[in-house]
């Protein structure tokens, strides 16, 4: 019961930062306080409540995946949220660091706590919402748009009010980040690609003529 009072407390903390007319208070409150713990325990819970959604998409699309691939229909749904939560949790603590590490080399004074508390309260309304208006035609791919550009904003504000940074700071520490957060995600593809392309090239090249 207490968790879920936690909780609930949480998502309206997380209302109240997403509202354009409340975030800069929000902001103020929580930008010198809040752990990495929170931050974590929201982040999951938010992947929790996607995930479920994806499961129940999945389950609703049943008619559209293929036998073919091997996987049952139960199989894929079971694996789907699984994935999700666990690459979730693993880029958001790596993304966070990563903000830190940047903010602190263009002179920022803030702690991971307040920051990832901050950050993960945006993932706690968005993630979910963005989910859900994803799944309708037309307007989903501009209200994730829309929401994508409205969390960038406030990752920027957050970064500005924790790590005490001027705006040419935070925007530089954003783009730096993301930066290296590509090249993250770059390299271990670039290195599959590397692997797979020699069992590629002798798979479909031309058969002998005798």
């Amino acid at each position: 019961m207490v968790i879920l009072m936690d909780i609930m407390g949480k998502f309206k903390e997380s209302v109240n930062l997403v509202n354009p007319n409340s975030y800069e208070k929000t902001i103020n409150k929580w930008k010198s306080k809040g752990t990495f713990g929170e931050a974590v325990f929201m982040v999951v819970v938010a992947l929790l409540i996607t995930s479920l959604i994806s499961y129940i998409a999945v389950l609703a699309s049943a008619s559209l995946v293929s036998e073919s691939y091997g996987l049952g229909i139960a199989e894929l749904g079971l694996i789907l949220p699984l994935v999700i939560l666990v690459l979730g949790v693993i880029g958001f603590v790596i993304g966070q660091y990563i903000y830190l590490f940047v903010a602190k080399a263009f002179g920022g004074k803030g702690k991971i706590g307040p920051q990832s508390h901050l950050m993960a309260l945006i993932q706690m309304f968005i993630a979910p919402v963005g989910v859900i208006l994803s799944f309708v035609p037309c307007l989903g791919s501009i209200a994730t748009l829309v929401l994508s550009i409205w969390s960038l904003f406030l990752a920027f504000k957050i970064l500005k009010a924790v790590h005490s940074i001027s705006t040419g700071k935070a925007i530089a520490t954003i783009i730096v980040s993301w930066i290296i957060n590509m090249i993250i995600i770059a390299v271990p593809v670039i290195l599959l690609v590397l692997y797979l392309m020699p069992a590629s090239i002798t798979t479909t090249a031309p058969l002998p003529v005798y």
